[in-house]
């Protein structure tokens, strides 16, 4: 018996080593956008002793900047840093998947999935709160599962635990696993008259979310991270509902062969349908393939109890639908912004470090990357400036802040997103002011710099 569990554990540990190489293969140094330039200009901000939702407006919540931030503060600002931390999460993620499917039952297929989840990540963003929150998500379910199955207190705190932290990385995500969690504790604790349990989760799950009450006010933290993005997000945000048809589709099949198996695979299920519900306001590829773990977990399940020729094309329906989903994305997503690609036609940073001198620079109306590549700050308070999700209230606050301190450059880039997708036109009165006030001195791929 000690021999087979050492010959298991060799396993594992050389499946993790492989997990890990192909972490850092697809995603050390890969070409960056501008959903990740909102995490580190965030993190360069906290960096420069800026105090978040104060000093800089966001609407997400701070683990993702103070994740990296402490990165920065034991190593230095570095891309390499925020990369390094991000992938060893993407690593993280796919044990956790792994575990969680021998957890339920050890199958020689089991590998196969979380190759699939790396493997589905390609050139997506990874210095990102929705990548960081999926960390935590996957281990609480991991502990959750193990609770169930032993009836494990620590487990669920544990679980509880790991839910809350979620919860700091990204708000609705991390509230859809705690809220569903409880609520499932509470159905199936109350009918096996086991009420322990649930206080356990709870108590784990709410400390996390106390501790951002001892920095910020429950007030602020309601407006930024609740308010705003409920009246504003979904507006900037309008995607094709068919992806996320198709998934439910899925869960729908799932659900048919799966039902009632046991406790664990009934958790997964829900989980799943409510995890879908909650990327309504964008389901688009990026958003829905980090919130289908709960599938990828069930998948091997369907072999069990039905070994059939429908559940050989289930999966291979599901493995083609994310791998094509995958590239569809890259090719309409793909935009070689930063220094740290490969094309080394991308001039336009050197050009902003020999022409525009000061501390501080503008950089709209969605382009952050540029404060972090630069290492210089922005002049507002608002790293994304778009028409249709940001107030006039807000874009009169943000050129007061530009007359104010007036930097020597500012640069504009549109592409075609901007117009395409967030219906930015450009006739605000900072981009106004910009234009009248400024000259334009590069104009090269969508990018347009501006100096004083």
């Amino acid at each position: 018996m000690k021999k087979i569990l050492n010959n298991y554990n060799i396993k594992n540990f050389s499946y993790y080593l492989l997990l890990l190489a192909l972490s850092i293969f697809f995603y050390y140094r890969h070409v960056l956008n501008a959903d990740e330039g909102v995490i580190l200009n965030g993190s360069w901000n906290l960096f420069n002793n800026l105090n978040l939702y104060t000093d800089f407006f966001e609407i997400i919540p701070p683990g993702s900047f103070y994740l990296i931030y402490y990165g920065f503060k034991l190593f230095g600002p570095y891309y390499s840093v925020a990369n390094i931390i991000s992938l060893l999460l993407v690593w993280g993620s796919a044990i956790g998947i792994y575990k969680s499917l021998d957890l339920i039952k050890r199958n020689k297929a089991n590998f196969i999935f979380p190759l699939i989840f790396i493997l589905s990540l390609i050139y997506l963003p990874i210095i990102n709160h929705n990548l960081h929150n999926l960390f935590f998500l996957i281990w609480s379910v991991f502990f959750f599962l193990q609770g169930l199955k032993n009836n494990s207190n620590p487990h669920f705190f544990l679980s509880g635990l790991l839910g809350g932290l979620a919860t700091i990385f990204l708000q609705q995500k991390g509230l859809t696993l705690i809220s569903f969690s409880f609520l499932f504790l509470l159905v199936y604790n109350i009918k096996n008259k086991k009420i322990k349990n649930i206080i356990i989760y709870s108590i784990g799950a709410i400390i996390p979310i106390l501790l951002l009450f001892l920095k910020w006010p429950p007030k602020l933290l309601y407006q930024n991270l609740i308010a705003f993005p409920m009246l504003t997000y979904w507006e900037v945000n309008k995607t094709s509902f068919l992806l996320l048809i198709v998934f439910f589709l899925i869960l729908v099949y799932l659900s048919i062969y799966l039902k009632n198996n046991s406790t664990i695979i009934n958790y997964l299920l829900g989980l799943q349908f409510f995890l879908l519900l909650s990327v309504i306001p964008l389901p688009d590829f990026y958003h829905i393939v980090l919130i289908i773990f709960p599938t990828l977990i069930l998948i091997p399940s369907l072999f069990i109890n039905n070994q059939t020729k429908e559940t050989k094309i289930f999966i291979l329906v599901v493995i083609t639908i994310i791998t094509f989903s995958s590239i569809k994305y890259l090719v309409t997503s793909f935009t070689p912004f930063y220094s740290y690609s490969k094309n080394k036609s991308n001039d336009w940073i050197e050009y902003i470090n020999k022409n525009c001198p000061g501390k501080y620079i503008y950089s709209g109306p969605f382009f952050p990357n540029l404060y972090f590549e630069t290492k210089k700050l922005n002049v507002t308070n608002f790293d994304v400036l778009i028409e249709k999700q940001n107030t006039p209230n807000q874009f009169s606050k943000a050129l007061n802040d530009f007359k104010k301190n007036e930097p020597s450059c500012a640069v504009l880039s549109y592409y075609e997103n901007i117009s395409k997708k967030f219906k930015h036109q450009g006739n605000n009165q900072l981009e106004t002011y910009i234009k009248e006030n400024y000259t334009k001195i590069y104009s090269k791929n969508n990018i347009f710099i501006y100096k004083k």
